[in-house]
């Protein structure tokens, strides 16, 4: 448990701007068991042992990120819009529940983190019961129709956690917001 603080400490302190190199050294990240996932359009600061598996996507660039034997996070990129942004927030259903499939039940079990950053509207969402629901981070262009998401379902307490922290350390390539 005092590794996975220790983690979280590490990703937490890179931030997320979008303008700056990564405040730590690759020689730091790597005695810590982290490294930068360069995955085309954006980077992440992953566990060493995540991996970046490619996939073909028709209108957007999508793909997996292997955290584990039989585990993944699944992205979606898009310029269009196409990218899914998770399960709806409690505010999100009320003001529009004839666009959500999802029931208040689906929503309830789920926590949000919703914020603005850099250009972006941010929402992360985790189970409130480990290995119930999905982990994921949806992230939409406030200027344009680019939206991103990275998700996974039924994850651990230590790939849960280790996904949140990563979340934070996304930086995306394009220049335009």
């Amino acid at each position: 448990m005092k590794a996975w603080f220790f983690l979280i400490l590490a990703l937490t302190m890179l931030g997320c701007d979008q303008n700056r190199s990564y405040s730590i050294s690759k020689q730091e990240l790597e005695k810590k068991g982290l490294k930068v996932l360069d995955v085309k359009e954006f980077t992440i600061v992953v566990l060493k042992h995540w991996a970046y598996i490619e996939a073909r996507g028709i209108d957007s660039f999508v793909g997996d990120i292997k955290i584990g034997d039989s585990t993944y996070l699944s992205f979606d990129l898009s310029y269009h819009g196409y990218a899914s942004s998770l399960v709806p927030s409690k505010s999100e259903y009320e003001n529009d529940k004839q666009r959500y499939v999802s029931d208040t039940a689906v929503i309830n079990a789920h926590n949000f983190d919703e914020y603005k950053e850099n250009g972006y509207s941010i929402k992360i969402i985790w189970p409130k019961s480990t290995r119930k629901g999905m982990t994921g981070i949806y992230c939409k262009s406030e200027s344009s129709s680019f939206d991103f998401q990275l998700s996974g379902d039924s994850l651990s307490l230590e790939d849960q956690t280790a996904a949140l922290a990563a979340f934070k350390t996304i930086k995306f390539k394009r220049n335009d917001k």
